[in-house]
Parts: C-alpha cells; sequence; structure tokens
C-alpha cells in the first residue's frame, strides 16, 4: 500500500509541476494578447474562496489541481513581472456591437429604430452615444441614405475621430461611386497605419472593383504582405487569387486558390490544382520549384491520412 501511495503522490508532482508550467503560457498568452495578466492571479483567489466555502477538503500536497496561496502568489509574481497592460476604455467594443447590429437587423428601420431607442435611454454614456450614431449611419447607408449616413459619421469625426468612421466614409464613397476619393482616402490610412488588417482589406477589396490591373498588382503586393501575418485565412488567399488574376499573374492566382482549398479541408482538391499547374509548360525553374515543393509536402500530408490520390 505505501508503494502504491508513493506511486500516486508522484504522479501528483509531476501533474502539478504541468500545471504550474501550464499558468505560465497562459499568464504569457494573456499579457501578449492585450489583457491583463494579473486578473489570472484574481480568478484562482475566487475560485480559492469558493472552495473554501464548500469544506476544506484533502490537503494541498494530496490534491492534483490545488488553488493554494502558492499557486496564486505564483500567478501574481508573474504577471507583476511582465508589461503593464493598457486598460481599453470599451469604446471598440461598443463600435463594434453597434456595427454587428446594423448588419444584422433584417432591414435599415429595424436598426435605426433600435438605435433610437438606445439613444433615448438616460443611462447612455458617450461612448454607447457615439456608437449608436455610428451605427444609425450604417443603417442609413444600407437603406441608401447617403447623405444622412455622411452627416453622422463626419459629425463624429469632428468631435472624437476614430479609424472606424474613417474606413465607413471611405467605403460610403465606394459604394456612392466616388471611388477615386475611396481609394485616396484608404491610401492615406494604409500610410498612416501601415499592415493594419482592417485597412489593408478595404483597400484591396477597393482597388479591385474596377478591375484595373495597375491597382490590382498594387493590391496583391499588400496581401501578400497580410499572408505573411495572416497565412491561414482561406478568404485572404481568395481575394490574392483575384488580384493576382487580374494583374496577370495566372500562376501565383493558382496557386492562391489551390492554398484556400488546401485551408478549408480539402487536401486533395489542392493537390489536384497543384498537379493540373505543374503540368503547364510556359513555367519558370522558381515557379516549378516551388509548386513541385508545395506538391510534395501536400502529398506527404495524404500519406499520413491515408488518402490516395487519384
Amino acid at each position: 500500500m505505501s508503494g502504491q501511495a508513493a506511486s500516486i503522490q508522484s504522479q501528483i508532482y509531476f501533474t502539478r509541476q504541468n500545471e504550474y508550467e501550464a499558468d505560465r503560457i497562459g499568464i504569457s498568452t494573456l499579457s501578449r494578447a492585450g489583457y491583463d495578466p494579473v486578473g489570472m492571479a484574481e480568478f484562482f483567489e475566487k475560485m480559492g474562496r469558493l472552495t473554501r466555502s464548500m469544506g476544506e477538503g484533502p490537503a494541498e500536497y494530496l490534491r492534483t489541481h490545488p488553488v493554494s496561496v502558492n499557486r496564486i502568489s505564483e500567478a501574481l509574481n508573474r504577471a507583476q513581472n511582465l508589461p503593464v497592460a493598457k486598460i481599453s476604455d470599451g469604446r471598440d467594443f461598443y463600435l463594434v456591437q453597434a456595427r454587428l447590429r446594423a448588419m444584422t437587423a433584417k432591414n435599415p428601420d429595424e436598426a435605426l429604430e433600435w438605435f433610437r431607442h438606445r439613444l433615448d435611454r438616460a443611462d447612455v454614456g458617450q461612448m454607447e452615444s457615439d456608437a449608436s450614431f455610428y451605427g444609425s449611419a450604417i443603417a442609413y447607408q444600407n437603406k441608401g441614405d447617403f447623405d444622412e449616413a455622411r452627416k453622422l459619421l463626419q459629425n463624429l469625426m469632428d468631435r472624437a475621430p476614430h479609424i472606424a468612421y474613417e474606413l465607413q466614409l471611405a467605403d460610403l464613397d465606394l459604394e456612392a461611386g466616388n471611388d477615386s476619393e475611396a481609394i485616396e482616402q484608404l491610401a492615406r490610412l494604409y500610410g498612416i497605419f501601415p499592415g493594419n488588417h482592417a485597412i489593408s482589406m478595404q483597400y484591396t477589396q477597393a482597388l479591385l472593383k474596377n478591375q484595373d490591373p495597375r491597382q490590382a498588382r498594387t493590391a496583391a503586393t499588400i496581401l501578400r504582405q497580410q499572408l505573411l501575418t495572416h497565412p491561414d485565412d482561406p478568404r485572404l488567399h481568395e481575394l490574392y487569387a483575384r488580384s493576382a488574376n487580374v494583374a496577370g499573374d495566372s500562376v501565383r492566382a493558382k496557386e492562391a486558390i489551390a492554398e484556400s482549398y488546401y485551408l478549408r479541408g480539402n487536401i486533395h482538391e489542392a493537390a489536384m490544382q497543384l498537379q493540373t499547374l505543374a503540368g503547364e509548360s510556359d513555367l519558370d525553374y522558381y515557379q516549378r520549384a516551388r509548386i513541385t515543393a508545395r506538391i510534395n509536402e501536400i502529398r506527404m500530408e495524404l500519406v499520413k491520412l491515408g488518402i490516395k490520390e487519384s
């Protein structure tokens, strides 16, 4: 019995080490994601209080996952050595909430009615109020009332500028047929915030609207930069394929389409697309080498999955 107890205890110690390592990784992930890492220690304290309210239970050294003073202290010490998190004022949350409300309403009038009721409430703060005007502007745009939408967005910009308002104004110009103004506005924003995903996506879509090869080449360049940081987004590959095709780079376009198939789980179709592309006679050395290498990677994955190529 003593031997069995010792064996079980050694397993508990091993679990404890893994648990501390998991806490360390979790706290680091919270910090890198922009959250306050001290929140993990505070969460452990709440768990500890709940545990105590249900009785002490066995001693800490006999439990596999104790919320102990040591564990709380360890979490707090690690959190204090990490950069201080920048706490958001919640403005972005209200703007995203308002955008979702406007975009998912059954019709624009339903969204406008909801925002009117929201603005009539006495407990609505300034940030929520601005978000309601922003949502109303989107609803007016969806309704086709571009003048009212522009007036609301411009008032918001004059009072408290935000990138969401600028992007919506550019989208409004694009929908109203003012393509050059929209592209100029988005190019300016892209220059200020290079690499910003939301700006990049809207800018490239604006550049591709008129199927202009010169603008498509600019879009392809921007999207290739985005693919470095978002390589697993199939929609991004599809948009890149479209831009490469309009720009006249059919090889890159076909590669991107194959990659979008792969990322959506259709590995066999991706392999077939690349195999067909590799059979083209006008590929240069570098194109053929790149495509062949990707085919070999996918083939190895198909073998591991037990899928036969046809």
